[in-house]
């Protein structure tokens, strides 16, 4: 049995990355006999890690984060109907030839950021249709605010394919899903923990660090990103400087606070250019680490610090499997659904109400409090359960119909 999987497997953020290595290998520990294959919604065979190519991504977003919300859905619609045409959907057609299943998932891809994954996903959709495979969506995430043409793209693919199941990551992404498709006849959600939490099965442990100070992670996120994909107001000037304070109040009560990324290019961007003066806040005693390369790299560099604050939610998630807590930043409804999920709802701040002090108290008190091991070690169980089900599931779908 083949099974093709698509999600970001390739995206510029580590945490896709990840993701999409964590839900593939536990797919295979499911069942040894089946070929499983990762393939990149955008098409990728390898991150984009180019200079030319970084920086015409950073540029892109932020003229179309700039444009008027109707003229950027224009502009960015034509753009993917070329990238659909011309590349995805002969590639999608000859992957699948001799596939057997497909699954969409995991990560936060149920998302309408100018019709971006509606109209990846409705070709993947379409590809599945057209040889009438079992499909199964998985463990993803789900936005709000789907535009009219994004949520048609979304529910006449799903009511075309031939579903064998449907699960999101937690209970407000269900009830997300449900009110964006009300309109639609489709199988009922289920709940299916992020893949990404059964990373200790399948990277390298990190040695804890022992002794000496307690070493902070501050997960640096462009302004760009945070308007695009957040619709956050907030701008460079201010989160830089809510950054530096922090930092600064960190350190002053002794920690050692590393500035780092998960690997977008405009989370690089930015973090290249307040180093100097971040550095400076730290009075010299911080760092910004160098840009992580692999889901390994980061899941290792993350395993060495003793307390994360964080807007990218799979920092926050690489830090949780390893024990380590954190301070989740709020800026969609990801974050919201997500920490709920992993039991710490009180351990989300909002920056933008919050000052160094008053960050730097809750993340002391969060580290005295320490990681709820068995609900963690609950979480874990339940994600490798689900994806054992999904396999079940996909095997007992293709038999049926072959």
């Amino acid at each position: 049995m083949k099974i093709v999987v698509f999600n970001v497997r390739h995206g510029a953020n580590l945490g896709d990355q990840l993701i999409a290595e964590c839900l593939a290998a536990e797919l295979r520990a499911a069942d040894a006999a089946a070929t499983v294959v990762t393939e990149d919604l955008a098409g990728r065979d390898a991150p984009q890690t180019g200079a030319g190519t970084r920086g015409m991504r950073v540029a892109a977003l932020a003229i179309l984060a700039a444009l008027p919300g109707s003229l950027r859905q224009m502009v960015a619609g034509r753009m993917l109907d070329r990238l659909v045409g011309r590349r995805l959907m002969p590639r999608r057609r000859s992957l699948l030839a001799d596939a057997d299943a497909i699954v969409i998932g995991g990560g936060g891809i149920f998302a309408d950021s100018d019709l971006n994954f509606p109209k990846k996903i409705a070709a993947a959709l379409r590809a599945a249709a057209e040889r009438d495979l079992p499909v199964a969506i998985h463990a993803v995430g789900v936005s709000p605010h789907w535009s009219r043409a994004g949520r048609r793209l979304f529910g006449e693919g799903l009511s075309a394919a031939r579903l064998s199941g449907i699960s999101v990551r937690d209970d407000r992404a269900r009830d997300l899903w449900n009110a964006e498709l009300s309109g639609y006849t489709l199988p009922a959600v289920t709940i299916a923990p992020d893949p990404a939490l059964t990373l200790s099965a399948h990277f390298p442990a990190t040695p804890t660090r022992r002794g000496g100070p307690t070493h902070i992670g501050l997960c640096l996120t462009s302004p760009t990103a945070l308007r695009y994909h957040g619709r956050d107001t907030w701008s460079a000037r201010a989160i830089e400087q809510w950054y530096c304070a922090l930092a600064a109040e960190l350190t002053r009560r002794g920690h050692v606070v590393v500035g780092f990324t998960t690997g977008t290019i405009e989370d690089d961007r930015f973090a290249a250019a307040i180093e100097t003066r971040f550095v400076a806040a730290t009075g010299g005693k911080g760092r910004i680490a160098p840009t992580c390369t692999s889901a390994a790299e980061l899941v290792s560099l993350i395993g060495e610090f003793h307390g994360l604050v964080a807007h990218r939610l799979h920092a926050l998630i690489v830090g949780y499997a390893a024990a380590i807590p954190g301070l989740a930043l709020a800026w969609d409804a990801k974050m919201v659904g997500q920490m709920e999920m992993l039991g710490h709802p009180d351990r989300l701040l909002d920056p933008k109400r919050s000052t160094a002090t008053e960050t730097a108290d809750r993340l002391d008190a969060i580290i005295a409090d320490g990681v709820d091991l068995d609900r963690r070690d609950a979480l874990i169980a339940e994600a490798r359960a689900s994806t054992q089900a999904l396999m079940r599931t996909l095997r007992a779908a293709v038999t049926a119909h072959g």
